[in-house]
This record gives structure tokens, C-alpha cells and sequence, in this order.
């Protein structure tokens, strides 16, 4: 329990750090702008928190010496459990939150089809009578016929996606924590662990963006996959650092059973 409870402790701290971050950089949008923005801001700082929380508990998970099954699940559980917290913040209370201040006369968000108030049942809604328009379409398949339908396709998978990402970054923190320790010097193995989350931000970034820009708003068909994009970097990560680690992690089982 000790270990849950360091990992959720840090989560919160770099939470909060990088909530004020976003917010900082966010003034210049005006408060109205900001206030609406504040629930996918929060979403975004508990999904990239879960990096440098992973990599404050990398020592109990997977220690120096003879490997332990116990601690492994328990972090995983831990992540899993902020998996959880964070389909329901972007699922449901980011939307409720979102029609609030629609219903108070603010901006809830920009764009043709603002999807910002929809939970994810009313997504999945949306979707069906989407798709159903987009084929039906008596010009055949276009651009503008399938934009609504993939739009909404993207912002559910982004979301249910998403939520997968605090229990992916969680590990990669835990993995990096665990390799960088063979680097002697401090200054380096920091130079590291920032390399990585800057790594993370960016590919985060970027997925989101082109999947959005360069497939969404330019299909003339469906393409809900594009929202799976977010999870291709981290996935990878996660199977590249942790089968060497769980080959050195056997190695050393084994070396202690022989002895």
C-alpha cells in the first residue's frame, strides 16, 4: 500500500505542477477561454504526471537484486485504478463540467461541432446517426459528408483511449527509472528522465494533432483508427524497455535459484 500511495502522492503534486503550467500559458486566451479549457488541461495533466510518478516509485517496483512479483502488481493496480479516474474525468464529469458553463453563457469550445459536452454514451450516439448520414450521402462518399462521423469518432477514442495512457506513462517512468540507474552520473541519468518526457509530450502532441489535421479532416471515408494514434508511441515504448528489463529481471531470478 505504501507504494500506491507514494505513486498517487506524486501523481498529485505533478498534477497540480503541470495544471499551472498549462494555465500559465493559457492567460493569454482570456478567462472565459480558460475556464472552459480547464477539464481537458486537468485531463492532460494527470495522463503526462503519471511519467514522473512512475519514475518516483521505479526503485520499490523494480529494485536492485532478486526480483518480487508483489510490488510489480501493485503498481500496476495503482496505475490502473488512475486509468479509471481518468475515463470518468474525460467521459463524464469534463463534459458536465463543459455544459455548465455553456448553460452560464460561456464558450465551451470552438469549432463546426463543439463534441467538448458530450459524455461518452452520448458520443456513441452521435456516432450511429453520423455514420448512418455519411452513408446515405447521395453524393457518395466526400469529405464534408464523412467530417461530422469521423470528428466524432476521434474525440470518443481519444477519450477511451486516453484513459489507457496514465498506466502507459506510468510504466515507461518505472522502465526508464530502472535503466537509467546503470548511468553513474546524476547529472545525466536527469538528462535522461527530462529527454524522455519531453519525448512523451511531444509524440502525445503530435499524434493527436496530425491524426486530427492530416486524416480526420481529410477523409472521404471512415476513419475512427486515427484516434488510436496516441497509444502507438507509448505502447512501444513500454514492449522496448520492458522485455530487456524482464530478461534482466529473469536473469537475476534465476542466478539466485541456482545459487
Amino acid at each position: 500500500m505504501h507504494l500506491a500511495l507514494r505513486f498517487w502522492t506524486r501523481l498529485g503534486v505533478w498534477t497540480g505542477i503541470l495544471l499551472i503550467v498549462f494555465l500559465g500559458l493559457g492567460m493569454g486566451q482570456g478567462m472565459s477561454a480558460l475556464l472552459a479549457h480547464i477539464p481537458a488541461m486537468g485531463g492532460l495533466a494527470l495522463v503526462l504526471a503519471a511519467y514522473p510518478a512512475g519514475l518516483a516509485v521505479a526503485g520499490m517496483v523494480l529494485p536492485d537484486g532478486r526480483p518480487a512479483i508483489r510490488p510489480v502488481v501493485q503498481f500496476t493496480l495503482a496505475a490502473a485504478g488512475v486509468c479509471v479516474l481518468t475515463l470518468v474525468l474525460a467521459g463524464y464529469v469534463g463534459p458536465a463540467v463543459q455544459g455548465a458553463l455553456a448553460e452560464a453563457g460561456e464558450p465551451a469550445g470552438t469549432g463546426a461541432m463543439d463534441t467538448g459536452t458530450l459524455t461518452l454514451g452520448q458520443l456513441r450516439t452521435e456516432i450511429r446517426a453520423a455514420v448512418q448520414r455519411a452513408q446515405s450521402n447521395p453524393g457518395g462518399d466526400t469529405i464534408a459528408g464523412w467530417l461530422d462521423a469521423n470528428r466524432l469518432a476521434w474525440d470518443y477514442l481519444r477519450r477511451t483511449d486516453g484513459s489507457v495512457l496514465p498506466l502507459l506513462f506510468g510504466w515507461i517512468g518505472v522502465l526508464t527509472g530502472f535503466w537509467s540507474r546503470l548511468t553513474v552520473r546524476n547529472d545525466l541519468r536527469q538528462a535522461q528522465h527530462w529527454a524522455m518526457g519531453l519525448f512523451l509530450v511531444m509524440s502525445t502532441y503530435l499524434a493527436g494533432e496530425n491524426s486530427f489535421e492530416l486524416i480526420v479532416l481529410r477523409a472521404a471515408g471512415p476513419v475512427a483508427f486515427a484516434g488510436d494514434f496516441i497509444l502507438i508511441v507509448p505502447t512501444l515504448l513500454v514492449f522496448g524497455l520492458g522485455w530487456p528489463a524482464a530478461l534482466t529481471l529473469w536473469k537475476r531470478h534465476t542466478e539466485v535459484v541456482i545459487t
